[in-house]
C-alpha cells in the first residue's frame, strides 16, 4: 500500500473541520449565493468533502450556474503547491515523528499493542510486517488512524475517491485552469502546516489515538454515516454524528474561528474584484463564527443555491 502525501494531509484537514459540524440545521446546502453590500455581481461559497469524487457537483444544486457565473477561483490553498518538490519534502517532514525515534519507540508497549491491533481489524496485517512497518513506522500517530479506517470502510463507495486528480478541491482548481479562471488561496501551504502541528506534541496524538481505538466501532459507525450524510446533503444527520464529538475551545479557535476570521478578511475585496467561486471544507461554514453567519452579519445576503 502506498500512503499518498497529498491524500494524507487532505484528509487530515477534512477530519479536523467536520468535527466542528455541530449547528447545522436540516434544511443547509453546501453551495451557497453571496450578493448585496457593494459587491456588482454575485459570488458563490462551496462547502466540501475533501475525499469526495468531482462528480458529486452533478448532485449540487446550482453548481453549473455559480461556476458559470464566476470569474475567478479561491480555496483554502492553491492546489498547485502541493506537487512542487520542496512542498511535498516539507509535507513528508510534518507528518512524520520528530528526530529518529519510530512509532514504536514513542508508545508503551501496551499503547504498541493496541495501535497494532487497530491496525491489523482495518488492514488485515499490522506492523509484523516490514513492508508496512517501513510505510507507517514515522508517520505521526494522528494521521494514521483516521486516514486508514476512511480508506477501508469506504473504499468501493460511489463518490469516494483517494485518486488526486478527481478529488473535487483539487479538480475545482484543474477545471479552473482548463477554463482560464484565475485561481487563488486562502493560505500557503507552509501557513496550514503550523495550524495542524505547531504546538501539538506527539504524546497528545497519542493520547488522541488510543481514545480513538479505545471506541473504534462507534467511530466506524460514524464514518460511514458521515460519508452518507454528506453525499445525501442530509446536514441534520451529520449534526447526528457529531453531537458527542468534543472538542477544546482552544482548538475550535485555532483550527476554525481563527481561520475564518482571516478569510473574511480578504473575501470582501476578492468579491469586489470580481464575481469569485470560493471551495473551503464544509466544517468553515457553519455555527456562529461560520462564514454562512459572519458574511451575514457584515451586511451581504447569503442564501442557498436552488
Amino acid at each position: 500500500m502506498v500512503i499518498d502525501t497529498f491524500t494524507t494531509i487532505m484528509k487530515r484537514l477534512f477530519f479536523i473541520s467536520t468535527l466542528l459540524l455541530l449547528a447545522l440545521c436540516a434544511n443547509a446546502q453546501i453551495l451557497y449565493k453571496i450578493s448585496g453590500k457593494e459587491l456588482k455581481e454575485p459570488s458563490y461559497l462551496l462547502g466540501t468533502y475533501h475525499l469526495i469524487s468531482f462528480k458529486f457537483i452533478d448532485k449540487i444544486p446550482g453548481y453549473q450556474e455559480a461556476w458559470n457565473n464566476s470569474k475567478q477561483i479561491c480555496g483554502e490553498l492553491v492546489m498547485e503547491q502541493m506537487f512542487m518538490p520542496e512542498n511535498m519534502a516539507k509535507l513528508q517532514k510534518a507528518m512524520s515523528i520528530p528526530g529518529d525515534s519510530t512509532i514504536q519507540q514513542v508508545m508503551t508497549a501496551e499503547q504498541f499493542a493496541k495501535y497494532n491491533a487497530g491496525i491489523k481489524s482495518l488492514l488485515g496485517m499490522d506492523l509484523s510486517n516490514p513492508l508496512l512497518a517501513k510505510q507507517l513506522g514515522k508517520m505521526r500517530p494522528s494521521l494514521i488512524m483516521d486516514q486508514f479506517m476512511t480508506i477501508a470502510l469506504l473504499q468501493g463507495r460511489e463518490l469516494f475517491t483517494i485518486d488526486q486528480q478527481a478529488l473535487i478541491d483539487n479538480a475545482i482548481q484543474i477545471q479552473a485552469k482548463k477554463d482560464n479562471k484565475p485561481i487563488g488561496g486562502f493560505e500557503t501551504l507552509e501557513e496550514q502546516i503550523a495550524i495542524l502541528y505547531d504546538g501539538v506534541t506527539i504524546q497528545e496524538e497519542i493520547d488522541e489515538l488510543m481514545e480513538v481505538l479505545d471506541d473504534m466501532e462507534k467511530v466506524k459507525k460514524e464514518t460511514v454515516e458521515l460519508f452518507e450524510a454528506y453525499i445525501n446533503q442530509d446536514f441534520k444527520a451529520i449534526t447526528d454524528c457529531f453531537t458527542s464529538a468534543e472538542l477544546t475551545a482552544e482548538q475550535e479557535e485555532k483550527l476554525i474561528n481563527e481561520r475564518n476570521a482571516n478569510w473574511l478578511k480578504v473575501m470582501p475585496a476578492v468579491m469586489q474584484k470580481q464575481s469569485t467561486f470560493f471551495h473551503v471544507g464544509v466544517g468553515h461554514l457553519v455555527n456562529e463564527k461560520g462564514l454562512i453567519n459572519q458574511l451575514r452579519q457584515m451586511g451581504y445576503t447569503v442564501e442557498a443555491m436552488e
